[in-house]
This record gives structure tokens, C-alpha cells and sequence, in this order.
């Protein structure tokens, strides 16, 4: 991307005073070479440098629709507004639904070169890890997925995996940490961020977050900013059209689909 690359070009140019910054791109591989680059032009050794990836629509995507991201974002504001499409009866049992739905779908890397830049980063000495807003009761579909297309976070983990999920200090919902997937129910990923971290008593000076989302992105951006750590995040924008796509149709098959998931739900209860 022209704009991503012009960035790169002038961050590699000036000092690291200016040593956080925030962006866009479509491309797994830019980012990889990007955190390449930099940390050569920082002096920075890859055992200091962490790199924490988003999964849904920056690692893996749905193969349709109903249940994907995009279609949890839609189904969480039709809770606010009550629209009459809305399947779940609050946020919790949203979250059961969208885990229902993991055991049995499949996803599909977002770039075929997606898992091999996670592998790459790795293999240089990189702590990689995976940060999602999904709960600890889709870990074993979450973690099927990822193994399925690759993906290995527990080779890269900072720290050392929970057998528990917990509730970080002053929140309400629970998270889990286990094989390098830090599972946080939609919880501010700035703020889960920082908690693991200080849990295991763990400083990075550099730290790279790829997102979907721009909340999310800011979040982390604005929670290291000014602090011992570079900070560098990239929101994640290849799934953009599917994602809009979505939101602009009349989302017939997966209101079907929801109608058809209850109905079963109330048969086997």
C-alpha cells in the first residue's frame, strides 16, 4: 500500500524519538518486514520486541457470514437497540451463541502468507502472541481453527500458560491465557495488555498490535504511549469490503441461520 509504504520510507529516516505511530495495511507481509526493519534501525534484539495479533478478520476469517466478526458487532448493537433480528438475550448469551457457532465452523487464514509470517517472527526469537475479544469457552474451537490453518502461538508465549481462566483486576467478565491465545470476552485489549504483562513482571521495548478494528488498535496505542516501550499498531483492513458488504445487505441467510440455531437450542434443552 502506498500509503503504509511511504510511512515505512519516513519512519526509517528519522530517530526513534519519534518511535510510535500508528497505521494501516491489507498485507501480513509489510507488517513482517516492517518489524524487521525496525527493530534493525532501533537496535533492538527480537527477545525485547513482542508482536501481538488479533484472530478474527486479521489472522482468520469465516467462511460465511453468520457467526463471523462482522456479524457479532451486528447482533451486539441489535442488543442496544432492540432491533427484531436480535437472537441473544444479553451479551453473555451472545457470546454462547458465537460459540456454538465456532464449534462447528471453519475459518480460513485472511492471507495464505499469514501463517508463515507468524511462523517467521517466531523462528527469529520474537514473543508472539494471540489477543482476541472471544471467551475462554471457545478456546478449544479457537485453538482447532488456528492449529488447523498453521497457526501455533504456545512456541512464542510470554510468560507461562493459566490452567484457570481469571478475572483481571477490576473487571466483571473472565479471560483465559493458555498456549499464547489471551482470551479477554471483549474486554479493552489496552488494558488486558498491559494487565498480562504486569502479571508476569514482563517489559518489551518494543511491541508491534495488528487489528481489524481501530478501537481496538487505539486502545492499545493510547495505553502504551509515552511509556518505556515503542509502540506500533497497524489496523488490519483486507476483510474491509466483505465486512461492509455485510453491513449494507439485508442479512437474510444469517437471520435465517439464527432462527434455525434457536430452534434447535429449544429441541435438545
Amino acid at each position: 500500500m502506498k500509503k503504509f509504504t511511504l510511512l515505512l520510507i519516513a519512519q526509517l529516516l528519522v530517530s526513534t524519538a519519534f518511535a510510535s505511530w500508528k497505521s494501516e495495511t491489507n498485507s501480513h507481509r509489510e507488517v513482517y518486514e516492517f518489524v524487521l526493519n525496525q527493530v534493525s534501525n532501533e537496535g533492538i534484539s527480537p527477545k525485547d520486541a513482542l508482536i501481538v495479533y488479533d484472530i478474527d478478520n486479521t489472522l482468520l476469517k469465516m467462511k460465511q457470514n453468520f457467526g463471523s466478526d462482522q456479524w457479532f458487532n451486528w447482533q451486539s448493537n441489535c442488543l442496544k437497540i432492540k432491533c427484531p433480528e436480535l437472537i441473544a438475550k444479553d451479551f453473555q448469551d451472545l457470546i454462547d451463541l458465537q460459540y456454538e457457532i465456532f464449534t462447528m465452523a471453519k475459518m480460513d487464514p485472511t492471507e495464505d502468507y499469514a501463517p508463515q509470517a507468524v511462523r517467521s517472527l517466531q523462528e527469529k526469537g520474537f514473543s508472539v502472541i494471540a489477543l482476541t475479544s472471544r471467551g475462554p469457552e471457545s478456546r478449544n474451537a479457537t485453538e482447532r481453527e488456528l492449529r488447523r490453518n498453521n497457526y501455533d502461538f504456545s512456541k512464542s508465549l510470554f510468560g507461562e500458560s493459566i490452567a484457570a481462566s481469571f478475572t483481571p483486576t477490576g473487571q466483571k467478565r473472565i479471560a483465559s491465557y493458555q498456549n499464547g491465545v489471551f482470551m479477554t470476552s471483549g474486554m479493552h485489549k489496552g488494558q488486558m495488555l498491559k494487565y498480562l504483562l504486569g502479571r508476569f513482571q514482563k517489559h518489551y521495548k518494543f511491541i508491534v498490535f495488528i487489528d481489524d478494528h481501530k478501537k481496538h488498535t487505539d486502545r492499545v496505542f493510547n495505553m502504551f504511549l509515552n511509556t518505556e516501550s515503542s509502540i506500533y499498531t497497524f489496523r488490519y483492513g483486507l476483510e474491509d469490503n466483505k465486512v461492509q458488504n455485510f453491513n449494507l445487505s439485508d442479512k437474510a441467510q444469517s437471520i435465517k441461520l439464527g432462527r434455525a440455531l434457536l430452534s434447535l437450542r429449544e429441541q435438545l434443552q
